[in-house]
């Protein structure tokens, strides 16, 4: 039960909310929140363009789908899912991710990455070849749930992803501790990041789309925390170190400096999208969540302001 929690992006939203809360009154150790500076981030975020986070390149997204002429669409969302997964994944170890995958057959089946299309679409409704058109099968398929491709991921290749942790012999993944970030049972003091779990979700939706497959609550994911997201809100002064020592030294990963930091990073973007939509009208429909990670992205700086190893 713990560990399904700790997967979940509602219990990412609602631990990092916690620690903002905490920092809002004054009661965190390392950083202050400043949220008068959030106006000036928008505007920046705004002005940026907001390319979708994970978004394909189309010159390069074409050139690939032109060695898929003549497969059927399934097939291709299975070669393009390989293909993401595999190169998105490209710094772990190769027989260590073959070998997450070949242990996950209930979410890649067939021993192969692309597998996971047939764990989240299922086997389509055959049709009678009278009715098929240029949307079978996907019009005979629910859509997509975004946060079923993330669970799929944090389920299916949980061997490889950061962290230390684990709940029951089980690792939970990108989780750190923190003493804001309340819970209860084993998970209690436990806040989940789920980083680069999160990013390759996002870079999934492209391919699954390009295919013929709907995304549905593509927004019900989080916030990335990362150097350029993260750096982004420190050298804007949102998050204001309480100490040099925070700019000045290396920290790991699992120090609560650093988990405090990303926790921050992903609960002010969720007021940095609420923000942005207003500014533009938008709906959370019309305005997804990865095109303010895509805009904060890239307006980060190119070297973090903290420091990490």
């Amino acid at each position: 039960m713990a560990v399904s929690t700790l997967r979940s992006p509602a219990t990412v939203r609602a631990r990092c909310e916690a620690i903002l809360t905490a920092g809002l009154a004054g009661q965190l150790a390392h950083f202050t929140i400043d949220l008068a500076k959030l106006p000036t981030v928008v505007e920046r975020v705004i002005a940026s363009g907001m390319p979708a986070y994970g978004a394909l390149e189309e010159t390069a997204a074409d050139a690939f789908d032109d060695k898929l002429v003549g497969v059927t669409s399934d097939e291709q969302a299975r070669t393009w899912v390989d293909h993401v997964i595999h190169t998105a994944l490209a710094a772990v170890d190769p027989a260590t991710l073959a070998a997450a995958i070949a242990k996950a057959p209930h979410v890649f089946p067939g021993g192969r990455a692309g597998g996971l299309v047939e764990t989240l679409v299922g086997t389509p409704e055959i049709a009678p070849p009278a009715d098929r058109d240029a949307t079978w099968p996907h019009r005979l398929i629910p859509a997509v749930e975004a946060t079923a491709i993330l669970r799929a991921l944090l389920d299916g290749l949980a061997p490889i992803w950061p962290g230390k942790l684990a709940i029951g012999g089980t690792p939970v993944g990108d989780v750190g501790k923190h003493p804001k970030a309340g819970g209860n049972g084993a998970s209690k003091g436990l806040v989940p990041l789920h980083t680069q779990a999160q990013s390759l979700a996002y870079m999934l939706f492209a391919p699954l789309e390009r295919a013929g497959y709907t995304v549905a609550q593509a927004s019900s994911l989080n916030g990335l925390a990362d150097a350029r997201t993260g750096g982004a809100l420190v050298e804007l002064g949102v998050l204001v170190p309480r100490y040099l020592e925070v700019r000045e030294i290396t920290h790991q990963w699992e120090d609560e400096v650093v988990v405090e930091w990303r926790a921050l990073t992903i609960a002010i973007l969720e007021r940095l999208a609420q923000a942005v939509r207003t500014q533009l009208s938008q709906s959370t429909t019309e305005l997804t969540y990865a095109r303010v990670i895509g805009g904060l992205s890239a307006i980060g700086p190119a070297t973090s302001p903290i420091r990490v190893r």
